[in-house]
C-alpha cells in the first residue's frame, strides 16, 4: 500500500499505518482521519473508524482538534483475548488511558500494569507498550493524546 493509493481512496490503511503516518508527519492522528465541524457531537460508533492490523483494536478518532492542536481525543475498543501492539510513538508524546468498561493490562517496556473500570494511566508514549485484553468481554478505553 502506497500512500498515493490512501490519498485517491483506493486503500483503506490500518491503524498501525495511520500511526506510522502521524508520527512521520509529527502530526496527531485525529488530523488525518476527521473533518473539521464548528459543533460536534461524538456518537459511539457513528464517525471514522480505524482498525488495528490484527483486527483486536478499533479506535474511533472522537474530536478533530485544530492545525497544530497539541492533543487528541479517541475511544477505543479491544476485543476479547487479544493484543495490540503499537509500538512507540514519536518523542514528546504522552498517554492518558482510562478504562471505561473492562480490566486491562498494560506493558509499558518490561512493566505490567493492572488496570480496571475506571482506573487511569498516564505514560510517555514513545515508549513500547502493548494492550492486553485477557478476559472474554471487550474492553472500552478513553485515550488522551499530548503532542510536546
Amino acid at each position: 500500500m502506497t500512500l498515493g493509493n490512501i490519498e485517491r481512496g483506493e486503500a483503506n490503511p490500518s491503524l498501525s499505518v495511520i500511526w506510522k503516518i502521524a508520527n512521520g508527519l509529527s502530526i496527531p492522528i485525529s488530523l488525518l482521519v476527521k473533518e473539521p465541524e464548528e459543533v460536534e457531537i461524538s456518537r459511539k460508533g457513528v464517525g471514522n473508524k480505524v482498525v488495528s492490523e490484527n483486527k483486536a483494536c478499533t479506535l474511533e478518532p472522537m474530536f478533530n482538534m485544530p492545525a497544530f492542536a497539541t492533543s487528541e481525543i479517541h475511544r477505543a475498543f479491544l476485543k476479547p483475548n487479544s493484543i495490540y501492539s503499537p509500538g512507540a510513538h514519536q518523542p514528546g508524546v504522552i498517554e492518558y488511558v482510562t478504562v471505561m468498561k473492562g480490566e486491562l493490562s498494560l506493558v509499558i517496556e518490561n512493566e505490567t500494569f493492572s488496570l480496571s473500570e475506571f482506573d487511569s494511566i498516564k505514560f510517555n508514549g514513545d515508549r513500547n507498550h502493548t494492550y492486553i485484553n485477557s478476559t472474554s468481554s471487550t474492553v472500552v478505553l478513553h485515550f488522551v493524546m499530548t503532542y510536546g
